[in-house]
């Protein structure tokens, strides 16, 4: 199945190849985090302004956490909280 897919994947790139190139796909990447930072931001207890987080963060338990002004994670940032453990 996983080889199915790949196949497709690349025959799609292809077929776009020459209506992307680096820029348009790093303009792609900067939107989709964007978007996602900004879905985050409204889930937190409490966040400060000028707050932003970088590209594939992981955050889990957005209503217990507060995020002071002027924040700046990095990529690949894992923020966890819990309310319970087992």
């Amino acid at each position: 199945m996983k080889k199915y897919l790949f196949k497709i994947i690349d025959f799609i790139s292809i077929l776009l190849k020459p209506i992307l190139n680096i820029k348009s796909i790093k303009l792609f990447y900067y939107v989709k985090n964007r978007l996602v930072w900004n879905c985050y931001k409204s889930k937190f207890k409490k966040i400060g302004k000028n707050s932003d987080c970088g590209s594939s963060s992981t955050i889990q338990g957005c209503e217990y956490i507060q995020i002071g002004d002027d924040f700046k994670g990095g990529n690949n940032l894992c923020l966890e909280c819990w309310d319970s453990y087992r």
